[in-house]
């Protein structure tokens, strides 16, 4: 095997493809964790786009029965106000 196969198989990955740089996150730590520990801000800020995201697919395309409802068109510009959105046109 060579360097490159090495590098792969230890899960380097491209960082830089014009400076040619490969990089890992540390071993046997998520590469949440490992930023965490650097930038613990920026990693809550990451967890909680995440978490948005997965929940409005989740509403979106899952959620069925009891857990989703239809508005009529003055519930919705209703809902829209009370929750600082823009109301429809």
């Amino acid at each position: 095997m060579s360097r490159v196969d090495d590098l792969i198989t230890a899960g380097f990955q491209q960082v830089s493809r014009k400076y040619r740089l490969l990089a890992r996150t540390p071993a046997n730590k998520t590469p949440l964790e490992a930023l965490a520990e650097v930038e613990p801000a920026y990693a809550k800020h990451i967890l909680a786009q995440a978490n948005d995201r997965a929940a409005r697919h989740y509403m979106a395309v899952h959620a069925r029965g009891e857990d989703k409802v239809e508005l009529s068109y003055g519930e919705f510009v209703e809902y829209l106000k009370k929750t600082g959105r823009a109301p429809v046109l």
